[in-house]
């Protein structure tokens, strides 16, 4: 891996046998991290935020088992 600084930002160069999920999961945190620096919300409302969305992702993955073992 190779990091350089440009007159346009940070480039990385990366092996092409990068596993591309583990790069964008990677790309992902950068971007939460960048945002979450300037918000003012407090812990508790993302913890909320957060359980919310884990309850909606295995609602629907339930849901999907559901359906697919019904066929």
């Amino acid at each position: 891996m190779v990091i350089e600084s440009t007159n346009k930002g940070i480039q990385f160069t990366l092996p092409v046998n990068t596993n591309i999920d583990d790069l964008q999961d990677f790309i992902d945190w950068l971007d939460f991290n960048t945002i979450a620096k300037k918000s003012k919300v407090k812990q508790s409302v993302v913890d909320e935020l957060v359980s919310e969305i884990k309850k909606g992702s295995w609602d629907k993955r339930r849901s999907a088992l559901l359906n697919e073992n019904s066929n």
